[in-house]
């Protein structure tokens, strides 16, 4: 025989005298940066992941115009700007000095 579910409440909306406001704190990208990376190695993500999205941010602020230093100054049309120039200038590993010198070394992969 199953029995009756009880009711304690009534679950819901609260009313309350007061409306909670967000308050907007100012962070710069770097900050912002920083409570990113502190999240994710909190979830324990690890140091290889997070050298990744130094690197990442590095090649993203090399990028930007340095006019741009609030996080909230970056917007959707600048993010897709970004992105093309990933897909359409950038020279992948151009900054790997790993893969540069054995590009040097053995060119002949290249060709593979």
């Amino acid at each position: 025989m199953r029995m009756k579910r009880t009711f304690i409440g009534v679950r819901g909306a609260k009313d309350s005298p007061e409306v909670r406001q967000l308050q907007y704190v100012p962070h710069t990208i770097d900050e912002a940066f920083e409570i990113f990376i502190r999240a994710k190695k909190a979830e324990g993500v690890g140091p290889s992941t997070i050298k990744g999205y130094e690197d990442i941010m590095r090649y993203f602020r090399q990028w930007l115009d340095e006019d741009i230093q609030e996080i909230n100054d970056i917007n959707a049309d600048l993010l897709r700007s970004y992105i093309n120039y990933l897909m359409t200038e950038r020279i992948p590993y151009a900054e790997d000095e790993q893969r540069n010198a054995i590009a040097k070394a053995y060119p002949y992969i290249l060709l593979i």
